[in-house]
């Protein structure tokens, strides 16, 4: 299962966007005047329009941000997942994504029940310094999972990909991977540039490297790029643009690395390029280029 897990962490969220929080009073207000059953239909349109099958536990505020968190990722060329839940999960979870291609919201948390409520907990909790704080966090980073997931599926079929995003990615760390073969290359080639030429490759996103493991890291980095096109009033009219993509054109762009130290003479283009790469592998479930480019990597550090 994937999961979208509560910390008390007190740092500040890892994400330079341009949005507040994505919650305006206008939508506010629209949530409040839906009359009680009015989920009953939001339910349905998310299955006639984006063929979810949806359990929204009778809460109008639950239908409503699962209809638009499917509508955004529908608009952005996303894969949706076949069923959505409103239902208990243990308690240090707000969400998870299962091997059923069901997303779940955990109904243990009363702030899902209101808009506001809702937002507060995930600016309040969030994922430590990984979560957006946007008032569709957990949402978006579910509906994330199933959207690797179905994009794996759809390169590997169902056994391989299985395996891949199931049991091979767990125990693959971004920060084993990605993180520290690049601090170990600056500090033996860059010394004197290391710290300025780190800062400007991550920034502020230096934190999703910290991430459980490269699933987590992946959602985690699709949210990000989800609620920077979004700005503030969280406008889906706007998104008809094919965000899906830019993993595989990043890829493709990125697939003749050189990886001579000595030739390299703009590292942070160059590891900019290696974090691209890093991505389009992982969103594509290629294990072995994941492996490949770490072990490229660390292999220019023992020269």
């Amino acid at each position: 299962m994937q999961i979208n897990s509560v910390s008390m962490n007190s740092r500040q969220h890892s994400y330079n966007t341009n949005f507040k929080q994505g919650l305006t009073q206008s939508r506010i207000e629209r949530v409040k005047q839906l009359g009680f059953f009015d989920f009953e239909t939001i339910n349905e349109k998310i299955f006639n329009r984006y063929g979810i099958k949806a359990y929204s536990g009778c809460s109008k505020t639950v239908a409503y941000c699962a209809e638009l968190t499917a509508n955004i990722m529908s608009r952005t060329g996303f894969q949706l997942p076949k069923l959505f839940s409103f239902k208990p999960i243990p308690m240090n979870e707000l969400g998870r994504y299962t091997g059923e291609d069901e997303v779940i919201i955990n109904s243990g948390y009363d702030e899902f029940l209101d808009l506001e409520e809702q937002n507060r907990l995930c600016e309040g909790f969030g994922r430590g310094c990984i979560g957006s704080k946007h008032f569709l966090d957990t949402y978006l980073h579910e509906f994330s999972h199933a959207a690797h997931y179905k994009n794996i599926l759809s390169k590997f079929g169902e056994s391989s990909a299985y395996d891949i995003f199931w049991r091979k990615m767990e125990f693959l760390s971004p920060e084993n991977l990605i993180l520290s073969p690049i601090e170990k290359f600056l500090n033996k080639f860059f010394p004197a540039e290391a710290a300025d030429i780190k800062n400007k490759v991550f920034g502020e996103n230096e934190c999703l490297m910290k991430s459980k493991n490269v699933s987590e890291y992946i959602a985690d980095k699709n949210v990000s790029m989800l609620v920077s096109e979004l700005g503030e009033d969280c406008v889906v009219g706007d998104l008809d643009s094919d965000l899906a993509s830019v993993y595989d054109e990043d890829f493709e762009k990125t697939k003749n690395l050189n990886f001579d130290a000595d030739k390299i003479t703009d590292p942070e283009k160059f590891l900019k390029d290696c974090i691209k790469h890093f991505d389009g592998a992982i969103w594509n479930g290629d294990i072995n280029e994941i492996l490949l480019t770490h072990l490229s990597i660390a292999g220019m550090n023992s020269k």
